[in-house]
């Protein structure tokens, strides 16, 4: 689509905007349900009590 209209040049870094913007809404909500995160350090260890606190169901392999 870049090739055929010389207006989406720019969509890669528009992409990169928007993934940006998404990722601080979302994570700017969490915290103002009182979960404190970091989307740059994940820890496994909180997983079983982050499901249970959120009633997500267990499926997988992991």
């Amino acid at each position: 689509m870049q090739e055929a209209f010389v207006t989406y040049q720019g969509l890669p870094v528009w992409a990169q905007y928007t993934n940006a913007t998404h990722q601080f809404v979302i994570w700017t909500a969490l915290e103002s349900e009182g979960l404190d995160t970091s989307l740059q350090h994940y820890n496994p260890l909180i997983d079983e009590e982050g499901q249970d606190g959120m009633e997500i169901r267990r499926t997988g392999s992991s």
